[in-house]
């Protein structure tokens, strides 16, 4: 799964879900979320996270990308957002790249993960942190789902 996208406006409290989710709505923050395989962004988070969740409890080993991979800069970073599981795998790979800087992370996740056969939604989202203010804004500019048979 691939997703390239910009932040268009920073909000105060934005929260981001870019992976993958059991569930089909979220108004709380990603990390809390069970089922999960994201690139995320809690409430008062300014910097792009990558965690996974299975059934119960939180994302236990996030990992902080750091200050090269900020989610409050307006328009200014093109970001290519990568997934891959093998169906049935044991290991999730991730990679962020902003596009504009080159600055490139990647890694996996083998620990947390969502059940096997667990459906999961790909979601690429903004949302705020609470429910007064301005709206999230997020310019997606392709996402691509595929498939091993």
């Amino acid at each position: 799964r691939t997703a390239r996208f910009f932040v268009h406006a920073n909000r105060t409290n934005q929260r981001a879900l870019i992976g993958f989710y059991a569930g089909t709505t979220y108004y709380t923050d990603p990390s809390s979320l069970t089922n999960i395989a994201a690139l995320y962004l809690d409430s008062g988070q300014t910097t792009f996270r990558w965690g996974t969740n299975d059934g119960s409890g939180t994302i236990t080993s996030p990992t902080n990308l750091g200050a090269n991979f900020p989610a409050n800069t307006d328009d200014t970073d093109l970001c290519e957002f990568q997934t891959y599981l093998e169906p049935g795998g044991a290991e999730i790979f991730y990679s962020l790249e902003r596009v504009n800087t080159g600055d490139f992370a990647s890694g996996s996740s083998t620990s947390d993960l969502p059940a096997t056969n667990t459906v999961l939604t790909p979601f690429v989202t903004m949302a705020l942190g609470s429910t007064t203010g301005s709206s999230e804004q997020l310019h997606i500019i392709a996402v691509t789902v595929e498939q091993e048979i």
